[in-house]
């Protein structure tokens, strides 16, 4: 309630100081208007000057503010840890100590030596070789692989040009093996054709030339006509007489005769 009426008063007080016209009212100066062609340094000197002393009471005003202080409710001591830490802040952010002008941190990181880019440069190397491991670990070996039969290992040369592989051989025979039987009927199904008189599947002059064209392509033959001279001599030596055409048991004789000879 005190506070309150005090302000009042000086609200009232304002408002009660004399007030005076700066001279200017709706365009008019000492009863006169002002224009460009006026000398305006004298008119600024014919300005009224102003007393402020008398517009705002400065010894009242003291009183006020100090009655305001007064009522204000008392501040507690600060405890020694509080004016330590107001102390510390104070000197951090005025950026000046009296702490021997000793760094209130350790700098020693803050410039890298030639030791500190050894070891950078180590764990960068490990993490590269962690890395590596990784992805190494993620890709199953091929050994692995052909340990569990999911993969198959690479044919020596010595097993590429093994006999056995095609031919079964014994004092009193020799014999296809089934992987030879199943190579020979594909090849056999690929350039064989329905014959237009029985519908037997079987290789005429066309065909067996078509097989050699492809057969001998590595070794860098030309088209093969079917009245090549090879073309006939296979007929005359392994169809059946007057047949003119090779069956698939024909073609099955000719690729053991190859391997081991005259079987019969």
């Amino acid at each position: 309630q005190k506070r309150r009426g005090t302000t009042t008063k000086t609200i009232l007080l304002l408002s009660a100081a004399p007030s005076y016209d700066d001279g200017n009212n709706n365009g008019e100066s000492g009863g006169s208007s002002w224009s460009v062609a006026d000398d305006w340094n004298a008119l600024s000197e014919a300005n009224i000057v102003v007393d402020t002393s008398i517009v705002f009471d400065g010894e009242y005003a003291k009183k006020v503010a100090d009655e305001m202080v007064a009522e204000s409710p008392p501040t507690e001591p600060l405890s020694e840890d509080d004016v330590w830490i107001r102390d510390i802040v104070d000197e951090i952010h005025n950026a000046f100590s009296t702490l021997d002008d000793q760094p209130l941190y350790d700098t020693s990181f803050d410039e890298p030596s030639l030791d500190d880019e050894v070891v950078k440069e180590a764990l960068q190397n490990d993490m590269g070789n962690e890395i590596a491991m990784l992805i190494r670990c993620n890709e199953a070996p091929e050994s692995m692989l052909i340990a569990e039969g999911r993969a198959l290992a690479p044919l020596t040369i010595e097993e590429k040009n093994d006999v056995s592989q095609l031919v079964v051989l014994t004092q009193d025979s020799c014999m296809a093996t089934d992987f030879l039987k199943n190579a020979v009927s594909n090849i056999f199904l690929q350039h064989a054709v329905k014959s237009p008189f029985d519908g037997v599947l079987s290789m005429d002059r066309a065909a067996i030339a078509s097989w050699m064209t492809k057969s001998l392509q590595e070794e860098g033959e030309g088209k093969v006509s079917p009245h090549d001279k090879r073309v006939l001599k296979t007929l005359s030596d392994f169809s059946s007489y007057g047949s003119g055409r090779l069956v698939e048991e024909d073609l099955q004789e000719l690729y053991l005769f190859t391997i081991v000879g005259d079987v019969s």
